[in-house]
């Protein structure tokens, strides 16, 4: 299975666990996707997560991860 189709289980998995409420200390209830870590181009493979921006790392619950993302211009699709 292509890591394209595994996006769509994994947004499945957030909204069906609830993983939204496990997340502390939330900045605001925006939900966030990130594309990251990418091998080459558009074709290689990438890493893939799902979360919101908070205001204390420290609080992040065992099993998450913390992403440090530097100010910039994104696109952002809605």
């Amino acid at each position: 299975m292509s890591e394209k189709a595994l996006i769509p289980r994994q947004w499945e998995k957030f909204y069906s666990n609830q993983l939204a409420n496990q997340i502390h200390s939330k900045k605001n209830s925006t939900i966030l996707a990130l594309y990251t870590n990418y091998e080459s181009d558009e074709n290689g493979s990438y890493s893939f997560a799902i979360g919101a921006e908070v205001n204390n790392i420290e609080l992040i619950p065992n099993g998450m991860k913390s992403f440090s993302i530097e100010p910039s211009q994104y696109i952002v699709f809605t």
